[in-house]
């Protein structure tokens, strides 16, 4: 299934960036990103349609901060 290939390839793509982070992945498993990122995204557009927008912005701002960390390049100097 097309969905199922592409939450494998998201969530594969996440583990790296974790590992690379040194984010513990048998306490915040490279899945429940996936499935959060996901659900967070999906519901934030579906109250925007309904005019909806309490809590958006803390929740985007927490991503935000989630996504640089994740990036920032590891004290010994390795990418992530």
């Amino acid at each position: 299934m097309l969905v199922e290939q592409h939450r494998t390839l998201y969530t594969d793509a996440i583990a790296q960036l974790f590992t690379r982070a040194g984010v513990h992945t048998k306490a915040f498993p490279p899945e429940l990103a996936a499935i959060a990122i996901n659900g967070i995204s999906r519901v934030i557009v579906r109250e925007q349609a309904m005019g909806v927008s309490a809590g958006h912005k803390e929740a985007l701002a927490a991503i935000d901060r989630l996504i640089t960390r994740v990036s920032a390049p590891s004290p010994d100097g390795r990418d992530g």
